[in-house]
């Protein structure tokens, strides 16, 4: 029996209902690839490649990003690295101000 039904629009529970690999949430990993010295599409290119084993609940959000961290040799922490992803999606999308 169903007892609860929760609905989520606008960001407010989760910050993106659909893909990682949106616009506001690609253009964060694009700023950090240009930040790194990485070529923007080869990190798009691997978010998008790898972000339904995120959002199907195949890997943890430590774990996309850890992946991120070594594929692309990047110095923050993949918690560090999360943080820049959330701070800079609430900045674009402008949540809860």
């Amino acid at each position: 029996m169903i007892k609860c039904i929760i609905f989520d629009i606008g960001g407010v529970l989760i910050l993106s209902s659909s893909r990682v690999s949106t616009s506001p949430s690609l253009s964060a990993f694009k700023e950090l690839a240009k930040n790194e010295g990485i070529r923007p599409a080869d990190i798009v290119n691997y978010v998008r490649n790898n972000d339904l084993k995120l959002l199907n609940g195949k890997m943890t959000e430590y774990e996309f990003f850890n992946m991120i961290k070594s594929k692309f040799n990047l110095k923050e922490t993949p918690r560090q690295l999360l943080d820049i992803f959330i701070s800079h999606y609430r900045r674009l999308s402008k949540l809860n101000s």
